[in-house]
């Protein structure tokens, strides 16, 4: 006779049960990860560090914009583009 699915997964779970080693985790492991996932400083740069982000940022802004403008202009002013390419 056919197990059922009911009976079958009854079964696996019950040797999956077996097989598993429950593991009790370690309370300060666990109060420690807490504080750092839960800090209200997530983001936390060195000061050093500081001057690279802020220049990051800058250049990721002016990269940003020429391309934007770029894509602008090729698609609002296309009979600029096509001088340009005569020339």
């Amino acid at each position: 006779m056919a197990k059922t699915e009911g009976e079958f997964s009854d079964e696996l779970e019950s040797e999956l049960r077996d097989e598993f080693i429950k593991v009790k985790p370690n309370d300060d492991f666990i109060k420690t990860l807490s504080d750092v996932l839960f800090s209200n400083n997530r983001i936390k740069l060195e000061n050093e560090r500081k001057i690279i982000y802020y220049i990051t940022l800058l250049l990721f802004g002016l990269f940003s914009g020429l391309l934007l403008w770029s894509i602008i202009s090729h698609i609002f002013f296309p009979s600029r583009n096509a001088e340009k390419k005569g020339k």
